[in-house]
């Protein structure tokens, strides 16, 4: 995942892309603005919600900029504050669909050989340095086994 400032300032080099793109198809501003918000999207997806606004921001004023307007000429028309409105709010959509494959664990990361099973504590993903013991006593007086000084400092 892209921190908000990484995500938000590629919006520009993005919609730059779009900008391009949408000339090359004869400079529609239709196609232009699918191609912003496409760009936003993209990099939405990849980001926080600060990164995704940004990024919708930047990739707009390459539209309006470039697109709508020539010579890099940014207006503030009903035209221009509309397409602004569907750029940015196509980007914190990804931003959010985004948000939620992530945290459903749908984006599955390939994952590292396990461990070795012969501790627990290891097995478990609680690896716990062999100097290091818990120094609160458990009730009985006897001090606490290593696996659960682990657990304990996990949950903190």
């Amino acid at each position: 995942m892209l921190s908000g400032a990484v995500g938000g300032v590629l919006g520009l080099p993005a919609g730059a892309v779009a900008a391009i793109a949408a000339w090359a198809f004869d400079g529609n501003p239709t196609t232009g603005i699918v191609l912003a918000a496409a760009a936003a999207m993209a990099l939405a997806a990849l980001t926080t919600t600060t990164g995704a606004v940004v990024a919708g921001a930047l990739s707009w004023a390459c539209y309006d900029g470039f697109v709508l307007h020539r010579f890099g000429t940014l207006e503030g028309g009903r035209a221009d504050v509309v397409a602004l409105g569907v750029v940015v709010v196509a980007a914190v959509a990804a931003q959010l669909v985004g948000a939620v494959v992530r945290h459903a664990g749908w984006a599955r990361r390939p994952r590292a050989v396990s461990p070795p099973l012969s501790r627990p504590d290891v097995a478990q993903g609680r690896a716990v340095g062999a100097d290091r013991q818990c120094s609160v006593p458990a009730p009985s007086g006897r001090r606490r086994p290593r696996a659960v000084w682990a657990r304990a400092t996990l949950r903190r």
